[in-house]
């Protein structure tokens, strides 16, 4: 039988996210595969509440998480002065000081009068605060709140560090992740992506798997190659190329896995030759591809485009691997194999 860690678990993603989320979650054996735990929804985030924590030592390795930490009291309809204490006690022992933030989705509470109420009686507790210090969440999700004391960012993955520049519309690291995660990169292959703008899905296929054999990236634009250069200058076994990824002069056969955040109109791309370009992409991961095992996961929002041109393609079939929105549009991820 398993033996649980003390604290209840909150991780919080993009909008979208929270099924890839549990499966890291698995991967990284936090929890158990048959376990269950709480799907929770904010206006701009999906959030996982994990009450029986097999170990809390991979919570640092979580790619798809935006933020994760231990649960000190949940509830519903109303705190109650035992939970403040038990939270107080652990708290005002905390080296550093603390800096309280507070959402709220629904109607049951009022935002701004519980920061004022949680501030207020755990100063009385010998809680310290700062504008600088640790984040302390607390979540208020219609009726139900919860205390989590931050542990771990999206930030702090291993190797996020590497990322030195961005570039405005940039694919964010925890998305790509989910992407990456949806295809298990495996040792020694090869992973290729077809528009790779700053880097981020080939850096994120490095995270997951360090002993990646080779990781290409193609882009049109200039001054993305440079941006992802930079960005991906400290993994060995990447290189960044300034051409169109729809005629690359890449070997036939000899791809493992292509990645790509399609253009799809709303800052890169045109709606209008969308359907061409996907098309013209897909004809050239095709040549590229090496048999058996070749897949790739592309996300846009431009779905009919992509699946109009996926049509012209017999020897392919596709799956929705998950949608999220992205700066409050909603994008699709799918699953591209052989028949």
């Amino acid at each position: 039988m398993a033996k649980f860690s003390n604290h209840p678990l909150i991780l919080r993603s993009a909008p979208g996210l929270s099924r890839v989320l549990q499966h890291e979650m698995k991967f990284r054996k936090l929890m158990e595969r048959g376990a269950r735990p709480l799907e929770l929804r904010q206006r701009n985030h999906d959030v996982v509440f994990l009450k029986n924590v097999v170990s809390a030592a991979g919570l640092r390795e979580m790619r798809v998480a935006e933020d994760c930490g231990d649960c000190l009291l949940f509830g519903q309809f109303k705190i109650s002065p035992a939970q403040l204490d038990r939270a107080g006690d652990i708290l005002r022992k905390m080296k550093t000081p603390l800096k309280l933030a507070v959402t709220a989705d629904g109607r049951h509470f009022d935002r701004r009068d519980m920061d004022r109420f949680m501030t207020r009686e755990l100063k009385d507790r010998g809680v310290r605060f700062s504008d600088e210090g640790r984040m302390l969440w607390l979540f208020l999700i219609d009726e139900k709140f919860y205390l989590m004391l931050q542990t771990a960012n999206q930030n702090e993955a291993p190797f996020r560090h590497f990322r030195k520049r961005e570039r405005e519309g940039s694919l964010p690291s925890t998305i790509a992740a989910a992407m990456v995660f949806a295809v298990r990169p495996q040792e020694g292959e090869m992973a290729v992506d077809y528009c790779c703008g700053s880097g981020t899905l080939l850096a994120e296929v490095h995270g997951l798997q360090r002993n990646i054999g080779q990781l290409v990236g193609f882009d049109t634009d200039e001054a993305a190659v440079s941006v992802a250069k930079t960005n991906l200058k400290n993994i060995r076994q990447a290189k960044v190329f300034h051409k169109d990824g729809a005629q690359t002069d890449l070997t036939d056969g000899i791809v493992n896995l292509a990645l790509a955040n399609l253009p799809f109109g709303k800052q890169f791309g045109d709606t209008a030759t969308n359907p061409a370009l996907y098309e013209a992409l897909l004809r050239e991961m095709l040549r590229t591809a090496k048999k058996p095992g070749w897949r790739a996961v592309l996300l846009t929002s431009d779905t009919p485009s992509l699946k109009s041109a996926l049509q012209k393609l017999p020897e392919l079939k596709y799956e929705e691997a998950f949608t999220v929105k992205i700066r409050g549009e909603v994008s699709r991820a799918y699953l591209v194999t052989f028949r």
